[in-house]
């Protein structure tokens, strides 16, 4: 058990020299440098008096470290009876990638919630 213990730490630990061997060679490419690739995101939120969670749902959207280019952020208000639509109209002034739409009524067959997703990923402008 001891001599299978030692083969494999002395496998990873070439294996992991053998990592930075190659990673420093990379780096002596000229114009070579990791780079990460962000995919386009749309992300889509049904929100129906949701006036009390909204302040800190932006928050927390708004302190996202995904470049806001390929972010977008679309909150759709099913209806709301308090603040939602006020906060939401707040928040689109602050967030450049943040886009709210409001619906005023519900396909029959619909329930609420889906329609305002469907809504919401029908408004994106992001490719599918």
């Amino acid at each position: 058990m001891s001599l299978l213990f030692w083969i494999v730490t002395a496998l990873l630990l070439f294996f992991c020299i053998f990592l930075l061997w190659m990673r420093r060679g990379l780096a002596k490419i000229e114009g070579w440098h990791p780079v990460a690739v962000y995919p386009d995101v749309s992300v889509v939120i049904a929100a129906r008096n949701e006036a009390r969670n909204l302040p800190g749902l932006l928050a927390a959207l708004a302190g996202q470290s995904y470049p806001e280019d390929r972010l977008e952020i679309i909150i759709v208000d099913d209806q709301s009876t308090d603040a939602t639509q006020r906060i939401l109209a707040a928040g689109a002034e602050q967030m450049g990638n943040l886009r709210t739409l409001r619906l005023e009524e519900i396909p029959a067959g619909w329930a609420p919630k889906k329609w305002a997703l469907a809504a919401g990923i029908g408004a994106s402008q992001m490719d599918l």
